[in-house]
């Protein structure tokens, strides 16, 4: 029998080359030592890199500009150029960085969203004054019941339109809409909502009648009313618009409709500059069949909806209270009593700490594995215990890389 330190001297030998009929004998070697190369990243690595995009460098900065003015009025509405190669690119990061946005590819801009706390909290309680008038109606009349409960507030989320736009040289460019109204209203099948909510400041620039018409006109009609409230303050009125389609027959026996717009509500104030209720009487009146399309609206009776003026005042009163609470210089909004002295720091989010430098080092590592790929086959080399090695004329790779190859 062989001593430990005997064999522990005795490396395994592995048979090289094929066998052949008139070969008189097998020749054995050691395989060669050679230092472990690096191996490749593996695909979920390389996929890590790859996929880690940026943001383009106008929304950084604006990002940085924001954050860095903490304590002055935050901009609630802000336009940036950003062409839609840029824009397709990076939405998963745009969408990650900012929460409420649209985008038009025909002029290229994205229009920023930073809503305060007036404009969501009005907002909220109108939408929710709205969901109470489905549940009344659905507990009075069960005609309505099933179709109101089809009936679903979908907030803020986006809106995708698209649209043909002919060129003056006939050619015909695809153009994108990426819209997040502050409220909306539709049937749970629909493929678009049947009422939006749209509200501005004076100082937005928020453009409401052209908002309007563009939801009605780049979905045929399909959303069927745009509540359009201008929230306006010193020497100016806060008002309330509704817009609706209108439909035209082309002519005697045709199917085809000419599609319009009409104001049923032309931006009628409901609260003074100064902030008193007006027009406390009239009302905001939507109807049952505003909700959905036409299909879904058969045997349901077009019930009207209304919402006061004095109400939608009311609701705006008490969104200033909100804003004012948390917001203005003397800020005094009711706290807990509770007295905190320690508290564990918390770490930035890697989105927070975005830099120009990370800008870089994102670049320098997808750079590093795509050469890491590219030289992975040739550099890859097996380690000498493989009992699977064949040296000789018919290459030298192990079980793992036939499998892949």
């Amino acid at each position: 029998m062989e001593s430990g330190d005997e064999a522990s001297r005795e490396l395994p030998s592995v048979e090289v080359g094929l066998q052949y009929p008139n070969s008189k004998s097998l020749r054995k070697i050691t395989p060669p030592q050679h230092e472990a190369l690096p191996s490749p990243p593996t695909t979920t690595e390389a996929e890590r890199v790859r996929t880690t995009r940026r943001l383009p460098k106008p929304l950084i900065d604006f990002k940085r500009k924001a954050e860095a003015a903490c304590d002055a009025a935050p901009p609630t509405y802000s336009r940036i150029p950003l062409d839609w190669e840029e824009y397709a690119s990076a939405t998963e990061q745009i969408e990650s960085a900012f929460p409420q946005f649209d985008y038009e590819s025909d002029s290229g801009c994205i229009i920023l969203r930073m809503p305060s706390p007036t404009h969501d909290t009005f907002t909220a309680s109108l939408s929710g004054a709205i969901t109470h008038e489905l549940l009344r109606l659905s507990r009075e009349n069960s005609r309505v019941q099933n179709f109101a409960s089809q009936i679903k507030s979908n907030a803020s989320s986006r809106i995708l339109l698209s649209y043909e736009d002919v060129q003056d040289d006939g050619e015909t460019i695809l153009r994108h809409l990426r819209r997040q109204p502050d409220g909306q209203f539709g049937h749970k099948k629909a493929a678009f909502p049947g009422i939006v909510i749209e509200v501005s400041y004076s100082q937005d620039g928020k453009e409401l009648s052209k908002l309007a018409k563009q939801y009605i006109h780049y979905t045929d009609g399909n959303i069927k009313a745009v509540i359009c409230i201008d929230i306006n303050y010193g020497n100016t009125q806060s008002t309330v618009s509704l817009w609706k389609p209108t439909f035209t027959l082309e002519g005697d026996g045709s199917d085809i409709y000419r599609l319009g717009f009409q104001q049923a509500i032309q931006e009628m104030p409901f609260r003074t500059a100064n902030g008193k209720s007006v027009n406390s009487e009239s009302a905001l009146t939507l109807h049952l069949h505003d909700f959905a399309p036409d299909s879904e609206c058969e045997d349901v009776p077009n019930i009207p909806i209304s919402i006061s003026f004095a109400n939608i005042c009311g609701f705006l009163d008490d969104a200033d209270e909100v804003q004012k609470a948390r917001e203005s210089k003397d800020a005094r909004g009711i706290r807990s009593t509770r007295k905190v002295k320690k508290k564990r720091k918390l770490s930035s989010s890697s989105l927070e700490e975005l830099t120009l430098d990370d800008e870089e080092k994102f670049k320098e590592q997808e750079e590093l594995v795509d050469t890491r790929i590219s030289r992975s086959d040739n550099l890859f080399q097996p380690r000498s215990g493989d009992a699977n090695i064949i040296y000789g004329d018919h290459g030298l790779r192990s079980r793992a890389v036939k499998r892949r190859a």
